[in-house]
């Protein structure tokens, strides 16, 4: 069984501390912050549906400026969907059914686009993970290194004071036999 002294305990646990606020901390933030920034964009994109609607309806009047202002966003917008098949409807593409009200199975994006920024998306999280995980196991060997040398060091402390409770004990027995001796002569006296 391995001892330590308080204070390694309270370092141990300050080293585990931070080992998980570093990787679970940041990675938490970092997915807080793009939930934040998902919600954002989506009440953007609400209020935008809104106000087309309501230009669509009569109820506001068109606004050049804004409508080509959305037209600018939309036209930096990659074009992430495959396009529909000969004989399917884009509805029907989406939902797996045939033109003629069968269902047959979705075919795979034929866009190259969507399927490039799949794998590069997965292969940068998979990078994160792996470090996340890299750094984790380092943390973990620095800490079992660290606590075989004090083990180490404090057997050789150990068999140090051994050594010396050994040496004592013999300089008390030489002392013993040198008075036995002494008080030997005297008594013969």
């Amino acid at each position: 069984m391995i001892q330590a002294e308080e204070a390694e305990e309270i370092g141990v646990e300050h080293l585990l501390r931070d080992i998980r606020d570093v990787a679970v901390g940041t990675l938490s933030a970092r997915i807080t912050s793009q939930l934040q920034s998902l919600q954002g964009l989506h009440l953007r994109l609400r209020d935008i549906g809104t106000y087309l609607g309501k230009v669509a309806n009569g109820e506001l009047p068109v606004n050049h400026a804004i409508l080509g202002n959305l037209q600018d966003v939309f036209n930096l917008l990659p074009g992430l969907s495959a396009p529909a098949a000969p004989g399917k409807s884009n509805a029907s593409a989406m939902n797996g059914h045939a033109a003629n009200g069968t269902t047959a199975p979705l075919e795979k994006p034929a866009n190259e686009l969507a399927r490039a920024m799949s794998v590069k998306t997965n292969d940068q999280l998979m990078s994160i993970y792996l470090s996340s995980l890299i750094r984790a196991i380092t943390a973990f060997h620095d800490l079992i290194e660290n606590k075989i040398q004090n083990k180490q060091r404090h057997d050789e402390e150990h068999k140090e004071e051994e050594k010396d409770e050994k040496e004592k004990a013999k300089e008390k027995e030489g002392e013993k036999e040198k008075e036995d001796k002494d008080a030997k002569p005297k008594s013969k006296n």
